[in-house]
């Protein structure tokens, strides 16, 4: 997806131990995954999806502690890609709260 997770391991590499980084997806693929390797064993992964439209972000991990500090992480590296502010954020929510009103 044009780079998306090109900067994600240099920015990880604080926050997962790894020796090994690999991406999977094919051209024509909805999913785009970045696996942190440790040895043979996956450390953490980091998808994309595109779903509609939209895209989703699916973050997996051996060590929860570790897994809030690279979604953290993540979040920034993100946010800067895809241009989102926090106003952004509080106008979604907005809008879910009032359609969530509606349907109540």
């Amino acid at each position: 997806m044009d780079g998306v997770l090109t900067q994600l391991p240099s920015e990880m590499s604080n926050l997962v131990p790894f020796d090994e980084v690999t991406v999977d997806g094919l051209p024509a693929s909805k999913r785009i995954t970045l696996w942190f390797r440790q040895g043979a064993k996956r450390m953490f992964q980091i998808s994309v999806l595109r779903r509609s439209g939209r895209c989703l972000i699916e973050f997996c991990g051996k060590d929860p502690g570790q897994v809030l500090r690279a979604i953290n992480n993540s979040k920034q590296h993100f946010d800067r890609w895809f241009g989102i502010q926090p106003r952004h954020i509080l106008f979604y929510e907005g809008v879910r709260r009032q359609k969530r009103k509606g349907k109540g």
